[in-house]
């Protein structure tokens, strides 16, 4: 389905006969053309007298009705008119194909119940319809389906038409779509800087009015467990964390994302957000439409989704893709919407904000932020920050904004795009991103890891491919140092290190030509050897992670004899430092040696803990075609001022060619199901872009 994209917008008020949609629509108009917007409104009655003459009202001929109506308003909208329309339009399919049509869309659901509707009625249309002298009368004998999540709410029997006209107006601003002019009473003053990413905030939350019959009608549904990972999904686009997408996404969507790093519409995109079913899962063969209920660790159903489609890209699973409506989220999570609201209430426009994923707020992170910043967010979805740790003058303490989020789908480096589109939302125009929480995950496409050139490195370069306007915000990507290295190898180490033996590996790595073999490189061994460790349920080798912090520790590119040096010093440091421990010093220089023979080892010939900690070491040739890209530029760089051009084609090529030949360039199963297939495809095209020597 195509989905028209414009500088114009259309407003669609929805809701029963007499709920107040022509007169809300008629001041929208007008306040929107003080605002200097062209304005067209489009009201039910006239296009039923002009553009659908002739039609009734089965419901074949309403859904014709409205899709006309659309039809007419993206024209409109697409030369850059704000376009108002006013119908019925009772079914909830017809207005969703608007929607999906339609790229700037905002859907208001005027509600009233129907006994406050008949009082008021002067034709008293409502009492002929419920005396049955009336027929196919919405709402009476013929169906309104209310929205799931309509974008405002205006409670027309309870709120007076300024108070409604003003909601309606503050999700205008909100979105971007329109800037300037007077607001009316109640509206918000002036808007943040930053705009929602793709223009539009889309928090599928349910009301909390319908949250009781929507519940039941979850209950009687067809129903799919999710896990913890399909939960936070779940929350993140109930909050409006994940704008502008509203749910699962379809195969043309996904395909999108993964060839173009883009949404199918070409706005940004990294993330795939999938919702995947075994094959033989009723859900799985679901058909358009279908509502099916998502459950999670809970008895009562997270969320309801309207399949769009299901399509299959793994054996035996199928994904489907659908709207969500989420009915809860697991925690007391705050939306998008009202952070923003409480940041423009505190009289800020320029907001920085960054995801604090560290044990500890980074004070001197926000005091920097709080200079070009009017305010900053500090977003946290793991233990609460403590902001007044952070000793900052009473007024200074007051811009800062502590709002728990929804956990994010990845962390690895491929999704800093998310964190940043996730900041944007929250109303950020500057997002500060911390590499080393992203890149050291410790997951195996390491190359991910603190990184060949460092972790800020590999963010910033992969920021790079989208410009300051596609992205639609400042972005800020602090040094990873070797603090954050010498951190977390701290972190994975089994055993506390003693600072000394640390300070002597600090100086080891900074000596010599360094480009990949830092210390960076160390934390990222050793981050996924701890995790690959604990995922299989292995015991933690302290000679594997001793091996991995100085297996480079002397290195000079294509000098000969730099693992035994290596190996050397490491047999020398754990004797001074670590003799409290049981530590097997011989085991540990035989796993730094066996590195000088990458590409060499056959399975049988090692046992587990030596496959996985070479692994480990070779993980990067595995990482995706970007960050493996910028591992062999590194190592370029390194023997660039070392060896004569010639003799490092030569050795490069060898290496490569004995890497390709090899039956297996992983050695451990593990490592071979994960990363063997990309790190062939890595290396084919590293040696077909190597000159012929």
């Amino acid at each position: 389905m195509s989905r028209e994209t414009s500088g114009g917008f259309v407003v669609w008020f929805t809701g029963l006969s007499g709920s107040g949609k022509s007169t809300l629509a008629s001041k929208l108009a007008a306040e929107l053309r003080d605002r200097a917007v062209h304005v067209e409104l489009l009201d039910g009655d006239e296009v039923r007298a002009h553009l659908s003459k002739g039609l009734g009202f089965s419901r074949e001929d309403r859904d014709t009705n409205v899709g006309r109506v659309g039809f007419v308003a993206r024209l409109l909208a697409r030369s850059g008119a704000g376009v108002i329309t006013a119908a019925i339009s009772p079914y909830r399919a017809a207005r969703e194909e608007v929607r999906q049509r339609t790229d700037r869309f905002l859907e208001v659901w005027c509600r009233a119940p129907i006994a406050e509707l008949a009082k008021r009625d002067p034709k008293g249309l409502y009492d002929k319809a419920l005396r049955g002298e009336i027929t196919n009368f919405t709402g009476v004998d013929d169906p309104y389906e209310e929205p799931f999540a309509a974008d405002v709410v205006c409670e027309t029997s309870e709120e007076p038409v300024e108070a409604s006209l003003a909601r309606v107006v503050a999700a205008l601003v909100e979105r971007g779509w329109v800037h300037g002019g007077s607001a009316p009473t109640a509206a918000p003053p002036h808007d943040l800087d930053a705009v929602a990413h793709g223009g539009s905030i889309e928090e599928r939350l349910a009301p909390a009015s319908a949250h009781a019959e929507l519940l039941a009608r979850a209950r009687g549904l067809p129903t799919l467990a999710v896990g913890v990972q399909i939960e936070d999904t779940l929350d993140a686009l109930a909050t409006g964390l994940l704008s502008p997408l509203r749910g699962f996404t379809t195969e043309r969507e996904d395909r999108a994302i993964v060839d173009e790093r883009r949404l199918e519409r070409g706005i940004a995109w990294t993330t795939r957000v999938l919702l995947s079913a075994p094959e033989d899962h009723p859900c799985a063969a679901a058909a358009k439409s279908t509502m099916i209920a998502l459950r999670g660790l809970e008895a009562d159903p997270r969320a309801i989704l309207e399949v769009t489609e299901t399509f299959q890209i793994a054996p035996k699973v199928r994904e489907i893709a659908g709207e969500v409506t989420v009915l809860r989220t697991r925690d007391k999570l705050p939306l998008v919407s009202e952070v923003r609201t409480a940041l423009r209430d505190a009289g800020h426009r320029r907001v920085a904000g960054f995801i604090q994923r560290r044990a500890q707020v980074d004070g001197a992170v926000v005091r920097a932020a709080l200079l070009v910043a009017d305010a900053v967010i500090v977003a946290w979805s793991g233990a609460t920050p403590d902001i007044s740790a952070l000793d900052l003058p009473p007024l200074d303490e007051r811009r800062v904004f502590a709002v728990r989020i929804a956990r994010l789908p990845s962390r690895a480096v491929d999704d800093a795009v998310l964190e940043v589109i996730a900041l944007k939302n929250l109303g950020a125009s500057i997002a500060i991103i911390d590499p080393v929480p992203l890149a050291s995950t410790g997951e195996l496409c390491v190359g991910l890891g603190a990184g060949p050139i460092g972790a800020s490195s590999l963010v910033r370069a992969h920021l790079a491919r989208w410009s300051r306007s596609e992205l639609g915000i400042d972005v800020v990507v602090l040094d990873s140092s070797e603090h954050d290295a010498r951190v977390a190898i701290e972190e994975a180490s089994p055993l506390p290190l003693p600072p000394a033996l640390l300070d002597e590996v600090v100086v080891a790595y900074r000596a010599g030509r360094r480009a990949y073999h830092d210390l960076s490189h160390v934390a990222e061994v050793t981050c996924t050897l701890e995790s690959v460790e604990e995922r299989l349920g292995t015991p933690r080798s302290l000679e594997s992670f001793l091996a991995a912090v100085f297996h480079d520790a002397v290195y000079e590119a294509g000098a000969e004899g730099n693992e035994a040096k290596s190996a050397q010093l490491a047999r020398a440091a754990i004797g001074r430092h670590l003799t409290h421990a049981k530590v097997d010093v011989e085991r540990v220089v035989h796993l730094i040696e066996l590195t000088a023979r990458h590409g060499s080892h056959a399975p049988e010939d090692v046992d587990l803990a030596a496959s996985l900690f070479l692994d480990a070491d070779m993980a990067i040739l595995g990482a995706p075609a970007s960050v493996f890209d910028l591992y062999d530029q590194s190592i370029a760089y390194e023997y660039a001022a070392a060896v004569p051009r010639d003799v490092y084609l030569a050795g490069r090529t060898r290496f490569l060619d004995k890497l390709l030949a090899a039956p297996r360039i992983f050695l451990s199963e593990d490592f071979r199901d994960r990363l063997e297939d990309a790190a062939r495809q890595n290396l084919k095209r590293a040696l077909e872009r190597l000159p012929t020597v």
